[in-house]
């Protein structure tokens, strides 16, 4: 049993821990980014490959989760798909996985650049390393703030992204409700 000041400290960390992993939500547009931040670049990656038939397997993943607990079934918009898209792409080749890249839009300029205008509230999940719909899924519903945006039965729409870059996939999902 740890002292009653150590589980403070841990309990401290494992806090800040979680709030680095959450997941964001906007219920506002976010701050462009920071003048003479680099652009994100394509350049050097190796070839990317768009998985749709992943990415419909998430959705119905997804929906499948929400039904056990009493939400609606997200609708996809190809528009979020394709803020998704550009995202997972822009994580596989600077190989980084993150929800904002140095010179990146945010969350919500990446919405609006899709044509995904108009929004309430958006919310995304990220990951990379998982080889199948069903293993991103497990992850994300293990992860407390990743399993709240995909049970949050006020967000309606959805967009994945799917994205392999060699061996490995880089996964986005954007919730959005207008």
């Amino acid at each position: 049993m740890l002292p009653r000041c150590s589980r403070t400290v841990l309990m401290a960390l494992l806090g800040a821990l979680v709030a680095l992993a959450v997941v964001a939500v906007l219920p506002f547009q976010s701050p462009p980014a920071a003048a003479g931040s680099a652009p994100v670049s394509t350049a050097g990656a190796e070839e990317l490959l768009l998985a749709p038939a992943l990415e419909q397997r998430v959705i119905r993943h997804v929906n499948r989760h929400r039904a056990e607990h009493g939400c609606p079934p997200v609708r996809l918009n190809r528009k979020l798909r394709r803020a998704a898209r550009t995202h997972s792409v822009a994580m596989a080749a600077a190989r980084t996985m993150a929800h904002y890249l140095p010179g990146e839009p945010t969350l919500g300029q990446r919405a609006a650049a899709a044509g995904y205008d108009g929004w309430l509230r958006l919310a995304e999940n990220v990951a990379t390393g998982f080889a199948t719909p069903g293993a991103v899924l497990k992850a994300w519903m293990e992860s407390p703030t990743h399993r709240a945006n995909i049970l949050d039965c006020g967000l309606r729409e959805v967009g994945v992204g799917a994205v392999q870059e060699g061996p490995r996939l880089w996964w986005t999902q954007d919730f959005g409700v207008r």
